[in-house]
């Protein structure tokens, strides 16, 4: 039986990376006895498992361990509980005690993964390999969330996570130095002569969803003076639960409301300031959902890493109470809406990331929580489709570049640019399309096979039982009709290219509208609207782009008005004395799309000039190109999406000609910049174009959950990674403080 963490921490190793204890990093234990109420579940001692680094180096890596969740244990909640019934429960069986007490806790474990990172970046100030090395197991039962003491309402049970995440810091502070002066070749630009403390803080599965919470908080727990020497960087693996209802069958209750209830047992309290003021001030009691990773990583203010697998195992096994997905249809498809909803989800942080710092890397293996393994670490692969998959990247190469850009950054001496690391598959191959997937076959057994389940016969249909089983999941998110999201993409065509709106009177004089041959429209060309004044059926017809005119009359018997807006274009007009009838005109467009498609401005030879463009934000693309289209020396814009509040806008004084490869990012010249032989929008131009207003009606008609409407998810889904370098500076969007030290980060948006 195993009843120990080296014991499973070995399993994992051998299992999931197929290396032995003896290659992985060793750690001993250091016992929180010290700390009053750092214990786990059943009252006893916290602790964490520690190898210190050389006196003068200044990485540290803090994770934060997670409940089984890999080695194949498909048991409810098996990483945390949330009632007295769930939590007395807990890890029973082979797993008795080892996550909720330290009875038995060995004096060493062996590590590998990220704490067996053979990479040293010493010209940056970091080096991964002789970093000082924390892992802190898990005993609390609560994801790291909780702040609540035994009583007869817990069943005398002790959930302490935010304790024990206190005290380690806080020991690590007194110990071991953490953030402390150090001279050292590689300086802090603010404190003179001293070296950069880098702190990844992060945590695998429940740890992740733990250090999601914490993170934002490190400032208050380490001192002052040495926070202003301390980059603080989140690493969480296998975190990002998503809220789907789990089938009828797996008898579980669901992570949503899992985690509800847990908020209100576990006196749960490290709910973030952006986001408790999100969900506080739309006067609900809603903050649990602060502690819901698809919920709060929008908020979370800190850089961060994220690393989650579109088939994560643990979220499937919870929700269909299955190993695998193969062994039922109905389990079948609730692992192609995770794949979904992740792919959806991803896209939108990618976006986001492109303002703020923050990168993901993802892959369409059935895994989880294996970054703590050489495997999970730097054997699995994923593609960058900006190469068209010649290049692939292990977790440590996305992560580790982007630590290392990230120092650069802050340092003043790069340019920042996003990352996103992903397999992009299609749905019916998307189940393990990565060629790494299958390395280890006897823990992959379910990923041997391209795709789960033959997608059925176009006349096949689901029994009654099946639809009943998972018609709950298979509902569409949005709340939007497709109508209501073309008229947004039109609108920002128009917007994007000032293609101004007006109308022209049919006729010359009062006259009701009718076809060319006549007709009064009757059959199908007008819909009738309720307004009050013709200010407003205008308004109606100008944000329709099927509104091709609209007739306007005054019923002065009833005192009430009436507004047709004409799908077809009225030409003529018919005796009437008071109605009025009016055609839509468009102007010609001051600005053209430049390239096919999304992409960065550039002038020629893929230059990017700091001369040619100045840097400003934007409530919107109409501000930014109006900002633009009033400036006789503006020759161009570039528009930078952001759902986080105002978007990132250039105005370039040269003129853009060429576009450098960006997933959201637009560019736009001034029609009277272009020669005359430019002076033309290609096809796929437009069709790119109407994409990236696709994109737009996404952000407006999505709920906060990021469930997205199919037309508005198939857009996202064919976005690729993209890496953009040297046009976007320190000063991009809004930043934070960290004692004297500004970090860019963008604000919090809702996906």
């Amino acid at each position: 039986m195993m009843n120990s963490y080296r014991a499973v921490l070995c399993f994992a190793a051998v299992v999931l990376a197929s290396t032995g204890c003896a290659s992985a990093a060793e750690l001993n234990f250091r016992s929180l006895t010290d700390y009053q109420d750092a214990v786990c579940m059943d009252g006893t001692d916290a602790g964490y498992y520690y190898k210190m680094g050389l006196a003068n180096e200044a990485t540290w890596i803090v994770i934060l361990g997670g409940g089984p969740s890999d080695d194949g244990d498909s048991a409810v909640g098996s990483d945390w509980c949330w009632d007295v019934q769930t939590c007395s429960e807990l890890f029973t069986g082979s797993n008795q005690n080892i996550y909720r007490s330290s009875q038995g806790w060995e004096d060493k474990i062996h590590v590998s993964g990220i704490f067996d990172s053979q990479h040293s970046y010493e010209e940056l100030g970091f080096d991964l390999t002789s970093a000082h090395k924390i892992y802190v197991p898990y005993c609390s039962g609560d994801a790291w969330l909780g702040n609540q003491a035994p009583s007869s309402a817990t069943g005398g049970l002790a959930f302490q996570g935010t304790k024990i995440v206190h005290a380690v810091i806080e020991d690590l502070v007194q110990h071991h130095n953490l953030g402390a002066a150090i001279q050292g070749e590689i300086t802090h630009p603010i404190q003179n002569g001293d070296k950069w403390h880098t702190l990844v803080f992060g945590g695998v599965g429940a740890g992740a969803r733990g250090a999601m919470a914490h993170l934002d908080y490190l400032d208050q727990m380490i001192p002052l003076d040495r926070v202003e020497r301390t980059l603080a960087v989140g690493f969480f693996d296998s975190g990002l639960w998503l809220d789907l209802p789990p089938l009828k069958s797996s008898n579980y209750i669901g992570m949503a409301k899992a985690t509800r209830s847990a908020y209100s047992m576990m006196n749960m309290q490290h709910t973030g300031e952006l986001c408790s003021a999100h969900y506080h001030s739309e006067g609900n009691d809603d903050l649990w959902m602060c502690m819901f990773p698809e919920y709060r990583l929008p908020f979370i203010k800190v850089p961060f890493f994220l690393v989650q697998d579109q088939y994560d195992r643990h979220q499937i096994q919870l929700n269909t109470g299955l190993n695998c997905p193969t062994e039922s249809e109905a389990a079948d498809q609730f692992s192609d809406i995770l794949f979904k909803r992740y792919v959806s989800y991803l896209h939108e942080l990618a976006i986001d990331c492109a303002t703020k710092n923050c990168a993901y890397w993802s892959s369409s293996c059935y895994t989880s929580s294996s970054t703590l393994t050489n495997r999970g670490y730097e054997g699995i692969k994923v593609f960058d489709d900006i190469h068209q998959g010649m290049n692939t990247y292990s977790v440590a190469d996305a992560f580790e570049g982007f630590l290392n850009e990230l120092v650069m950054l802050v340092e003043g001496s790069y340019k920042y640019k996003s990352y996103e690391f992903m397999n992009h598959c299609l749905p019916e191959n998307s189940f393990a399309c990565s060629d790494t997937c299958d390395q280890d076959q006897e823990l992959d057994q379910c990923a041997l096979i391209a795709h789960p389940l033959p997608p059925p016969a176009v006349e096949d249909k689901p029994t009654q039982a099946l639809e009943q089983e998972v018609e709950h999941i298979l509902e569409t998110a949005a709340e939007t009709e497709a109508g209501g999201v073309k008229q947004a993409v039109k609108a920002a065509e128009r917007h994007a290219v000032q293609q101004d709106v007006s109308y022209e009177k049919v006729g010359g004089s009062n006259g009701a509208c009718r076809t060319a041959d006549g007709g009064d429209g009757a059959g199908g060309c007008y819909d009738l609207v309720p307004v009050d004044d013709s200010q407003e059926c205008a308004s109606k017809c100008t944000n329709s782009d099927d509104c091709k005119g609209y007739e306007f009359l005054t019923d002065l018997d009833n005192d009430s008005a009436r507004c047709e807006l004409w799908t077809c274009v009225p030409e003529n007009t018919g005796d009437h004395d008071t109605a009025q009838c009016y055609v839509k005109k468009l102007s010609e467009p001051v600005f053209s799309m430049v390239g096919e498609k999304a992409g960065a401005c550039r002038t020629d030879g893929g230059a990017n000039p700091d001369e040619c463009y100045e840097v400003t934000s934007a409530e919107d693309i109409d501000t930014c190109a109006i900002s633009c289209k009033d400036r006789d020396d503006c020759k161009g814009y570039e528009y930078l999406p952001s759902k986080t509040a105002d978007a990132r806008c250039e105005i370039w004084t040269c003129a853009p000609t060429e576009t450098a490869e960006h997933a959201v990012a637009q560019c736009f010249v001034k029609q009277s910049a272009k020669s005359e032989g430019e002076r033309h929008t290609s096809q796929t131009a437009l069709l790119a174009l109407v994409a990236f207003g696709v994109v737009f009606a996404g952000y407006y008609f999505t709920r906060v959950r990021g469930r997205l409407s199919d037309q508005v998810k198939n857009t996202y889904s064919q976005h690729r990674s993209y890496q953009r370098a040297d046009e976007e500076d320190a000063e991009i969007g809004p930043t934070i403080q960290m004692g004297d030290v500004k970090i860019s980060t963008g604000k919090p948006s809702k996906f």
